[in-house]
């Protein structure tokens, strides 16, 4: 090091160094410890970016995730708006504004559809009550009978059809009651078993009731018979001559399994997703040869839901069919 003096006006130059006995390790150990500065710096850079981006986007993140979870079973939810009015406040309030619209015509829809079939239930009602009456009489010419024997065919899957639909209706309404009891399964299931013994004889089908009277369910006895009542229907019309109706269920400490199962043409593995879906058929002529209106199990799913479980099918095209329920076990 170098400095510049004056003594009496005279200009001199002060030297101070340090002796380097060995300047390629002085060198070495300064690029070690400029490396080493380096590295540290980079690593708290890179930790420090990390942690601020983290911080930036995490309300974008969360907008993201409660978006995400947001559907037609949870419309009612919002996501919460922050403190500052900035351009995440403003995006979670559009975003929100959306919802409301989107529940609204969900609402308005599901009104729609109730107030429709309420007020279409009387006139089939009466109509199928005056087309039965006509065939009463004995002296209504044969092909008049033929016509309003098919008139009164079709007045029937209508009336189902909206019964399905009220039904459907209620249960798809965010207040609807369940009271549920603790009861022994076999004792939902016998009856509706019985209910079908002539249904069973008719095609010459094999009945394997595998649960034990151990087995009990935690349920709503009115909703959960109807879930049997439209499982058992599906075994028995979507079977073959000669086939097997299998039922089977078992306990554990926190649920209760029921699986129903028949043999028969099966259901193809794209279509298993989707057979719980409103008026969704695999074969829209033997839906109709078999009476049914495409709502049944979209009712059953929706009853399993109200009572907190699940239903899965599970199925080998031409040989089987199982439909697959889990319970929470109270």
């Amino acid at each position: 090091m170098s400095t510049a003096i004056h003594i009496n006006g005279a200009a001199l130059t002060l030297l101070v160094g340090i002796p380097i006995e060995n300047p390629v390790e002085e060198i070495i150990e300064l690029s070690i410890v400029i490396a080493v500065g380096f590295v540290l710096s980079a690593t708290v850079l890179t930790v420090l970016g990390f942690w601020l981006s983290g911080r930036i986007l995490k309300p974008i993140s969360d907008i993201n995730r409660l978006a995400s979870v947001i559907n037609e079973k949870t419309l009612s939810r919002r996501i919460p708006l922050g403190r500052t009015p900035d351009e995440l406040y403003r995006l979670a309030e559009t975003l929100n504004s959306m919802f409301d619209r989107l529940q609204y015509s969900f609402e308005k829809q599901k009104q729609f559809v109730a107030d429709a079939s309420h007020e279409l239930k009387s006139p089939v009602a009466l109509l199928r009550l005056k087309t039965e009456e006509y065939l009463q009489s004995e002296d209504l010419p044969e092909e008049h009978r033929a016509s309003l024997l098919g008139l009164s065919e079709t007045l029937h899957r209508m009336s189902r059809l909206i019964n399905d639909l009220l039904d459907l209706s209620i249960l798809e309404h965010p207040t609807t009651p369940i009271e549920c009891m603790e009861i022994s399964l076999n004792e939902l299931l016998l009856p509706v078993l019985d209910d079908f013994a002539e249904a069973f004889a008719a095609k010459q089908l094999v009945v394997h009731n595998e649960i034990s009277s151990e087995v009990k369910v935690f349920a709503d006895i009115d909703k959960f018979r109807r879930v049997l009542v439209n499982l058992v229907d599906n075994a028995i019309k979507y079977n073959k001559k000669d086939g097997m109706v299998k039922i089977s269920g078992h306990a554990t400490s926190t649920h209760v399994f029921l699986s129903i199962g028949n043999t028969g043409p099966g259901i193809p593995e794209a279509d298993l997703e989707n057979i719980f879906d409103q008026f969704y058929r695999l074969e829209k002529s033997r839906s109709m040869l078999f009476g049914g209106v495409g709502l049944g199990l979209t009712i059953t799913r929706r009853i399993i839901e109200l009572h907190g479980g699940k239903i899965d099918a599970e199925s080998i095209p031409g040989q089987w069919t199982q439909m697959n329920i889990s319970l929470p076990s109270g």
